[in-house]
């Protein structure tokens, strides 16, 4: 009977802390987000070509793969914050400069 007990509370531990995992780049998940708000806002104004569209869009995936790496022991460690923090500003960068080099949309 105290076995089911403690394997149903470790159960319940080990769902609490994956559960955990997603919740631990608060930043990171924002960042990401916002940047895909500027690509979404880039192609809506004609501020974006396809081929650069579907560019910038590959960064994204990159650093969502990035950041489920990191994730997947259950710890974001500085190391990987500070690599995915990197990778997010080049891509903030390229899209800035997509955004702005007067390649239009027709």
């Amino acid at each position: 009977m105290n076995t089911g007990r403690h394997l149903c509370a470790a159960l319940l531990v080990a769902v609490g802390s994956i559960a955990a995992a997603g919740t631990d780049s608060p930043a990171v998940d924002e960042r990401s987000r916002h940047q895909q708000r500027r690509i979404d806002r880039g192609i809506v104004a004609g501020e974006l070509t396809e081929r650069e569209a579907m560019a910038l869009r590959r960064g994204q995936d990159r650093i969502r793969d990035a950041v489920r790496d990191a994730k997947a022991d259950g710890k974001l460690t500085r190391h990987e914050r500070r690599h995915i923090e990197r990778l997010q500003k080049q891509q903030a960068r390229r899209i800035s400069r997509e955004r702005k080099d007067d390649e239009r949309r027709f």
